[in-house]
């Protein structure tokens, strides 16, 4: 089994020529750089949607970014805290109903697109917009 290579027989590695083992060193370099890439955006992606899924975790996640920016005093701290989570609701409400009217105009869009469409199509349309509002549009407790 473990033969020496010989004139007739050579071993596998020893007949790649220069170029090619660059060429193979290349390919997984980038290989990498592609999973690398697309399991970053993933994971990114996934942080993001639970950031805006958990909308009450906001005022606790950047205000230790906040104090460490301006270097605020302990205090200080407690007060930007106590502020956030005063305006933190007014916003949340804010958000809140302007997500369910985009979500209504989206309906009344994809229903009236639908009006139009073949029975195949509104097949093939509501994937798309369901598609889309997976995405795009803001999670809603009755989406």
């Amino acid at each position: 089994m473990n033969e020496r290579a010989s004139a007739e027989n050579p071993l596998p590695f020893e007949t790649t020529t220069p170029w090619r083992r660059r060429v193979m060193l290349l390919l997984i370099f980038l290989s990498g750089l592609v999973i690398g890439g697309v399991v970053g955006r993933i994971v990114t992606r996934q942080q993001m949607l639970g950031i805006f899924r958990n909308q009450a975790q906001i005022p606790e996640r950047i205000l230790p970014h906040v104090a460490s920016r301006l270097d605020l005093s302990p205090d200080q701290t407690s007060q930007v805290n106590l502020i956030l989570h005063r305006h933190f609701s007014t916003m949340e409400s804010t958000r809140a109903e302007n997500a369910s009217q985009l979500i209504r105009a989206f309906d009344l869009m994809q229903a009236d697109v639908e009006k139009i469409l073949t029975s195949s199509q509104v097949e093939r349309w509501q994937e798309l917009c369901a598609l889309v509002k997976h995405r795009y549009l803001p999670a809603s407790d009755g989406h």
